[in-house]
């Protein structure tokens, strides 16, 4: 699978930007769709890992309190400019990949 149908595809759609959502529901988006893919479709995300991937441990985020907790406390209790944020690493991920130009 590449970019078209996996999870980042709608991180970094602006029509279908969580941005205007609280955080939990970027979470609650983020795991729902992962199985939902993979549970009810039989579809792996493999891109969607590789993302959380080189977000915890390639650009050293680690953190027990994952990322919608760590990004919302980044940005200082904005959820607005969290889940932005979130859409903003997918892009920078994508790009260095090659998926995005």
């Amino acid at each position: 699978m590449g970019l078209k149908g996996s999870l980042l595809e709608y991180l970094i759609d602006p029509d279908r930007s969580l941005a205007r959502d609280p955080m939990n529901r970027l979470a609650g988006f983020v795991f729902g769709f992962s199985f939902a893919q993979e549970d009810h479709c039989g579809v792996k995300d493999p891109l969607a890992n590789e993302f959380f991937h080189w977000f915890y441990h390639e650009r050293g985020e680690r953190s027990s309190e994952g990322f919608w907790t760590r990004l919302s406390r980044e940005c200082e209790g904005d959820q607005v400019a969290a889940a932005r944020k979130l859409r903003e690493l997918a892009i920078d991920f994508l790009r260095r990949k090659g998926e995005l130009a």
